[in-house]
C-alpha cells in the first residue's frame, strides 16, 4: 500500500512540476505552491516510513537488533520468538482539542481566519458544525465559558504550573478588559482571537486562575489565592460593586477585585446580569440583578454588595449550581434539588399563579439520589445516581415535538441515546445547561468506559446551528454531535457552544499543521467536510476508514487532491 500510493504521489509530483513551469493547467485541479510543498513532504514521509519498513524485514547488514521485527524460520518454528512491549505501562493520554460552532461573527470561536479570511472572499458569520479552534491546539486549555458574543478560556502556561485567562469576541463594554488596537484608541470592540485578560495581581508568578464565568456583558475571574475579579458592565451591580451612573464601561475597562467574596472558589455562575459564587464550604454568594428573585434573598431587589443566601439551603452543603436566565438551581451533597427565580413555566413546582420564588425552595422531585443538574432559561435537567436523566419546563425538552412542557420530571429513555442489544449499558454521565434550552450529555458505557470514549449529545432550540448538527432547525429529541473525541466539558452559550474534548490516539503535532494548512486552502468555511481529515486520522478500524474516505469523495465530493492528501496524513501520522 505504501508502495503503490508513493509511486501515485511521485507521479502527481513530476506532473505538478511541469504545471509549475509550463503554466499548463493541471488536470484536476490548479497547482499551487502550497500543494506542490504537501506533496514533496507526503512523498518522503511515505518513502521513508515504505523503506524503513522493508529494512526492518530483510537482514542486509544493518544492526538488526535495533528493530524488533525478526521472523527468521528457526524462531517460528521454536516458539521462542521473543515478545516485545510497544505500549508503555502508563496509560497515554490523548491530545486535548477544543472544538467550537454556532455564531462566529464577533470572533467569539476565536477563530481568526473566519472573520479575517486570506484565501476565501466572505467573511464566516456562523458555522453549523464542530470546528476546530487553533487555539486549543496550541495552548493548554483546560477551562471555557461562553457568553453572550464573547468566550473566556483556561490556559495552563508552558513550562509552568501557572494559568492565565483569556478572552475572545464581543467587547463593547470591556468584559474582556481594555485592548487597545491603536495607539489613539481605547478599547477593541471585538477581540478575534484570545487574548490574555490582564488582572491586577498581587503575586502574579504565585497566583493561578481557576475558574471563569460569563455572563450578558461582563465576566467574572477567580484565582486560588488573590479571590475574585470582575469585568465589564455593571449596570445592576453584577461586578460586585457600586453601581455608577451612566458609566462609560467600554473606555474605563476597569477590573474590579470583589473583596466581600472568600478565595476558595469551588464554582462561578453567570446569569444575564447577575453572578452566582460557589464556595468550599457550600455556601452560596449572589449578585447584581434581582427583579426575577434569582438574588434568593426573599426580595425582588437589584444588590451590588454580594450576600449569602439562606431560605432552605440555609444548613446544607451546596455542591453544585447551575443558572441560564433568571431561574437558578442547587444540589446539595445529600443529592437534594433547590431552586428559586423565576418559575414561568412551573421549573420549581410551584402553581401556575406563584411565578417568582424569591427565596431557595427544596424541590421534592421524587426521582431520587440526584447528582448533576442543569437549567436553562425555560426548562431544567437533573441527572441522578442511577444514570437517569429527567427533564421538566418548557421547550424542546428531548421528549418529541408533542412535549414542550411539563411541570413534572419525565424521564429520557436511554434508548434515545443509542442504548440497544450489542451495547445495553449506554447511560448518560454529565448533562449541561445552555439559555436556549439546550441541554448536551456525554454518553458512555461499560465497554467504551475502557477506551475512555463519551459521546456528546445536544438537544433544544438552535439559532445559528449552535447545537453544531449541521443545521438550524428545533432538536427535539438527543441527537449526536460529530466529534470524533473525548468530550469532557461543554459550555453553551445563547448563540454558540465551545467543547473541550481528547483525543482517542495520539496525533503528531505535525499532523495538525497539515490538517489547518489543507482544511484552509481547499475547503470553503461553510464546507461540511471541515472535520473530514481529523475524523479519518481517528479511525478506529480499516472499516472505519474506508466509509469516512468513500464519504468524503463521493457524497461531500471534495477535491480528489484533498482526499488523497487527507489518506496520507492519516497513514503517516496515526500513532
Amino acid at each position: 500500500l505504501s508502495f503503490c500510493i508513493a509511486i501515485w504521489l511521485v507521479w502527481h509530483f513530476i506532473d505538478a512540476v511541469r504545471v509549475l513551469y509550463s503554466k499548463q493547467s493541471f488536470h484536476f485541479n490548479e497547482c499551487n505552491p502550497l500543494s506542490f510543498t504537501i506533496y514533496t513532504i507526503m512523498i518522503v514521509i511515505t518513502l521513508a516510513r515504505f523503506v524503513g519498513r522493508v529494512l526492518r524485514g530483510k537482514e542486509i547488514g544493518f544492526p538488526m537488533h535495533l528493530f524488533p521485527y525478526s521472523t527468521s524460520k528457526h524462531e517460528w518454528e521454536s516458539g521462542d520468538m521473543p515478545i516485545f512491549q510497544y505500549t508503555s505501562s502508563k496509560r497515554r493520554k490523548g491530545k486535548r482539542l477544543l472544538y467550537g460552532w454556532g455564531h462566529a461573527s464577533m470572533g467569539e470561536l476565536g477563530i481568526k481566519e473566519f472573520l479575517l479570511p486570506k484565501n476565501h472572499l466572505h467573511s464566516l458569520t456562523h458555522t453549523v458544525k464542530p470546528f476546530l479552534v487553533p487555539f486549543g491546539s496550541k495552548n493548554n486549555v483546560i477551562g471555557i465559558a461562553c457568553g453572550v458574543g464573547f468566550s473566556l478560556f483556561i490556559c495552563r502556561e508552558r513550562g509552568t504550573k501557572l494559568t492565565a485567562a483569556y478572552g475572545t469576541g464581543l467587547n463593547t463594554y470591556s468584559q474582556l478588559s481594555s485592548q487597545p488596537h491603536s495607539p489613539n484608541s481605547h478599547t477593541m470592540r471585538c477581540v478575534v482571537e484570545p487574548k490574555v485578560l490582564p488582572l491586577p495581581l498581587s503575586y502574579p508568578e504565585k497566583t493561578k486562575v481557576t475558574h471563569v464565568s460569563c455572563g450578558r456583558a461582563h465576566s467574572l475571574v477567580a484565582t486560588d489565592k488573590e479571590g475574585v475579579f470582575s469585568l465589564g458592565s455593571n449596570e445592576h451591580g453584577q461586578c460586585g460593586r457600586p453601581v455608577i451612573l451612566n458609566e462609560d464601561y467600554q473606555r474605563s475597562g476597569m477590573v474590579h477585585h470583589i473583596r466581600d467574596l472568600p478565595t476558595d472558589v469551588k464554582q462561578m455562575v453567570c446569569g444575564f446580569d447577575y453572578s452566582l459564587v460557589l464556595d468550599s464550604e457550600g455556601h452560596v454568594y449572589a449578585f447584581g440583578f434581582g427583579y426575577g428573585g434569582q438574588l434568593g434573598n426573599g426580595t425582588a431587589k437589584s444588590n451590588w454588595k454580594p450576600g449569602i443566601i439562606e431560605g432552605d439551603i440555609k444548613d446544607e452543603r451546596i455542591v453544585q449550581i447551575s443558572s441560564a436566565g433568571d431561574c437558578v438551581l442547587a444540589l446539595s451533597d445529600k443529592g437534594d434539588v433547590f431552586g428559586w427565580g423565576n418559575s414561568e413555566f412551573r421549573q420549581l413546582g410551584t402553581s401556575s399563579k406563584q411565578t417568582q420564588v424569591n427565596l431557595p425552595r427544596h424541590l421534592d422531585l421524587k426521582i431520587g439520589r440526584v447528582k448533576e443538574i442543569a437549567c436553562s432559561g425555560s426548562s431544567c435537567a437533573a441527572l441522578t445516581a442511577d444514570t437517569k436523566l429527567f427533564v421538566w419546563g418548557y421547550g424542546p425538552l428531548g421528549l418529541g415535538p408533542k412535549t414542550r412542557f411539563t411541570p413534572q420530571p419525565m424521564l429520557l429513555p436511554s434508548t434515545l441515546f443509542g442504548e440497544n442489544a450489542f451495547e445495553p449499558e449506554v447511560h448518560p454521565v454529565r448533562v449541561f445547561g445552555g439559555f436556549n434550552g439546550v441541554f448536551s450529555s456525554p454518553i458512555t458505557s461499560n465497554i467504551l468506559l475502557l477506551l475512555g470514549k463519551a459521546d456528546l449529545y445536544m438537544w433544544g432550540r438552535n439559532e445559528c446551528g449552535f447545537l453544531g448538527l449541521g443545521h438550524n432547525k428545533e432538536q427535539f429529541f438527543p441527537f449526536k454531535v460529530s466529534i470524533n473525541c473525548n468530550v469532557q466539558e461543554v459550555s453553551c452559550g445563547p448563540f454558540h457552544t465551545l467543547a473541550l474534548c481528547r483525543t482517542w490516539i495520539l496525533i503528531s503535532k505535525y499532523a495538525h499543521l497539515f490538517i489547518w494548512q489543507l482544511e484552509t486552502e481547499y475547503l470553503t468555511f461553510a464546507s461540511s467536510e471541515r472535520s473530514f481529515l481529523f475524523n479519518l486520522i481517528a479511525s478506529k478500524s480499516f472499516s472505519s476508514f474506508i466509509s469516512d474516505l468513500y464519504f468524503n469523495m463521493f457524497v461531500c465530493d471534495s477535491p480528489i487532491h484533498f482526499t488523497i492528501a487527507a489518506c496520507l496524513i492519516s497513514y503517516a501520522f496515526r500513532s
